[in-house]
């Protein structure tokens, strides 16, 4: 991530972060007039007019899509945005048994990523291998109804005004995410359908994070990443109003393994 920051300021790019973006005009043809806020909105705001405005922006893509309002034509309007935390579990060594464990405690189990069948809203709880042999299981869906709300600490530093958008709370507490220790309940039925020697306290809370559902958790059907807009008339941007516009609009794992390709579609679009 370090090299790709790198060679994007290398290109001229410029990072402005913890920042606000608010919508202030869509133009027909579909060029944003915006501002900037950065910070906790003490700093002076920032008017922009765009040749091109690319949301990429994670989390907030959806509520921001939906400011701007425009899809291409015969698409319906993007639907309220929903969050699913994802949590995992690492590995931890068996209860000293009363007889040798069949594997080494420092042996992973496996020797290759496992994939259940997916669920409705993610792809099971899944195990993967990090380079120095750790094997960790997840993540498994918790719908966040309001992150903001949901994720808020006991206390918020005393700087912070009483009252923040719900998408700000969200990121001051990302540093806050932790496991509940209760959902390894879960976890323990799921994994043991694959490694059923799992043995009951080998599961210790690892790390959790959130990512954005085009989705509800009401829906039954899984959804993909949405791409669309653009100069480029097959990306859908003359049709609908989105000339100056390029949505990337509920970007979840594996969006980061994606990022370069999802980022060559929008070269594509971009330049016409």
């Amino acid at each position: 991530m370090l090299a790709l920051l790198g060679d994007a300021e290398d290109h001229g790019a410029s990072i402005a972060y913890r920042s606000r973006v608010q919508i202030k005009e869509v133009s027909p043809a579909g060029f944003v007039s915006l501002t900037t806020v950065e910070g906790e909105g003490k700093e002076p705001s920032t008017d922009l007019r765009p040749r091109l405005f690319i949301n990429t922006t994670g989390l907030s893509a959806l509520p921001l899509a939906r400011q701007i309002g425009r899809r291409p034509a015969g698409l319906p309007p993007f639907p309220p945005p929903s969050y699913a935390k994802g949590n995992y579990f690492r590995l931890g060594p068996p209860p000293l048994p009363s007889s040798p464990p069949p594997l080494p405690p420092s042996l992973p189990p496996f020797n290759c990523l496992v994939y259940p069948l997916p669920e409705t809203a993610g792809l099971g709880i899944h195990a993967t291998i990090d380079l120095g042999g750790q094997v960790r299981f997840g993540p498994d869906v918790e719908w966040v109804s309001d992150p903001g709300t949901y994720l808020l600490p006991p206390s918020l530093p005393p700087s912070l005004p009483p009252s923040l958008p719900p998408m700000i709370l969200l990121r001051i507490a990302m540093d806050d995410l932790s496991v509940n220790p209760s959902r390894a309940e879960s976890f323990y039925a799921s994994i043991r359908r694959y490694f059923p020697s799992l043995q009951d306290g080998q599961l210790v809370a690892d790390y959790a994070g959130i990512r954005p559902k085009i989705q509800s958790p009401h829906d039954k059907t899984a959804s993909d990443f949405i791409l669309e807009g653009g100069p480029s008339s097959s990306g859908g941007g003359r049709e609908g109003g989105m000339e100056g516009i390029i949505n990337c609009v509920g970007i979840e794992s594996p969006g980061l393994t994606a990022s370069l390709a999802i980022a060559e579609w929008v070269k594509q679009r971009a330049m016409g």
